[in-house]
């Protein structure tokens, strides 16, 4: 089989990592077709080098510790260094970490590098390596790289991967107004999800019931970040229309903003019915998701730009039969149309996020045909089918590399 590399700093550390899985999920969906290299940062609780049944993990050291190499793990990279100033001298360490760590990888013979994000991955990629021999690349723009970036530093920093690239795909359209005319011919592939294990079946009666006993259950699952909109679902919660159904929120994450959102829980005197749960390994959410009455996906846009691409919990939610309320925010109504398969309200606006909650929990006639309805439309986002259109899209970066060469 032809060797394929994966670029990436999301990759789950070790088996049961919450961290997002969606690098690995699309690399096992190949290894049919490829041979699957998956290339990432090293974290202190990761090994060097294992291997994940077919596909092969390779983590490549960036500073002179062990201790130090915390850059890209827990989270995402911009988050934890506005969180801890002190990683900012970790940055050049990690870009030269993975120039040089390519350059010895490259050495054999793959066929094409996909680079998952923009920067770091893509922009290293597009810097060019010494020899004849160096492949093609792909890279993936999943919403936060592209969003944060702004001005002149963004077109710094984004032209000379969309000049080299061979193709450049989003994980929404929506993204494509951020990329502008600098790369018109971007294909929009989004993220993919495993729909045989997550389903409706795999609901566990009274799976909450720890928490909110035999109450209905609101479920958000994400990082505790800023573009996560948990305020406003906080404030959503404390609404006299909320309030009637009874309903409890169960929160499942991390992030750099828990401590401000459990005292803001405080504050609204939500304690009794709002409920931080730490981050689970990825298994057992399709248990959460399923058990669920709901999920909420309450995404805004951050002060910084940063906003969602196609979440990837809406798809496993869907896929478990469970409707999702969800904003108008990045790729989120590229997949959830109002009515049809969810319900979606417009970001920040504290009103309509009540009343969509309060209409889903008083009739279960709408959240049965809504999750219907997701169940059906996320078939088209199943790995198999998401893996098919990257192999199409590989075959023809390959061919037109060779006719070129």
């Amino acid at each position: 089989m032809k060797k394929l590399l994966f670029t990436t700093s999301t990759l789950p550390r070790f088996a049961s990592d919450p961290e997002p899985r969606f690098v690995l999920d699309l690399a096992h969906a190949l290894s049919d077709r490829y041979d699957v290299t998956i290339l990432a940062p090293v974290d202190p609780n990761a090994q060097l080098l294992e291997q994940d049944g077919p596909v092969t993990i390779q983590r490549y050291r960036y500073a002179p510790f062990r201790f130090m190499e915390r850059l890209a793990y827990p989270g995402a990279i911009m988050p934890r260094l506005r969180r801890h100033p002190w990683l900012w001298l970790t940055v050049p360490m990690l870009f030269f970490g993975l120039y040089f760590s390519l350059h010895r990888l490259l050495k054999q013979k793959f066929y094409l590098v996909h680079c998952h994000w923009l920067i770091p991955q893509g922009l290293v990629q597009a810097l060019g390596f010494p020899g004849s021999n160096v492949p093609p690349f792909v890279a993936t723009g999943y919403g936060g790289d592209l969003t944060i970036f702004h001005g002149a530093l963004g077109r710094f920093l984004f032209r000379p991967i969309f000049e080299r690239a061979a193709e450049i795909t989003l994980v929404s359209e929506s993204l494509r107004t951020v990329v502008g005319t600098r790369r018109t011919d971007a294909s929009v592939i989004p993220m993919g999800v495993d729909v045989k294990k997550f389903h409706p079946r795999l609901a566990v009666p009274g799976y909450f019931s720890r928490w909110c006993g035999e109450q209905p259950v609101l479920l958000f699952v994400g990082r505790l970040a800023e573009k996560k909109g948990l305020k406003v679902l906080l404030q959503a919660m404390a609404e006299p229309v909320v309030r009637l159904t009874g309903a409890h929120l169960v929160i499942v994450g991390d992030g750099p903003l828990k401590q401000e959102l459990e005292d803001y829980r405080s504050m609204l005197n939500l304690c009794k019915k709002v409920h931080f749960v730490p981050s689970v390994v990825h298994a057992e959410l399709a248990s959460m998701y399923a058990s669920a009455d709901m999920l909420c996906v309450p995404s805004i846009v951050a002060a910084d730009g940063d906003t969602e691409g196609m979440p990837a919990v809406m798809l496993e939610a869907s896929a478990s039969g469970t409707p999702c309320v969800a904003t108008s925010v990045g790729g989120i109504t590229e997949f959830i149309i109002d009515g049809l398969n969810g319900l979606v309200v417009a970001p920040g606006d504290v009103a309509s996020l009540a009343g969509a909650i309060a209409r889903l929990l008083n009739s279960s006639t709408l959240r049965e045909r809504l999750g219907r309805a997701a169940a059906q439309s996320v078939v088209a986002y199943d790995w198999s089918q998401i893996a098919n259109r990257f192999d199409t899209l590989y075959k023809s970066v390959l061919r037109s590399h060779d006719a070129v060469t």
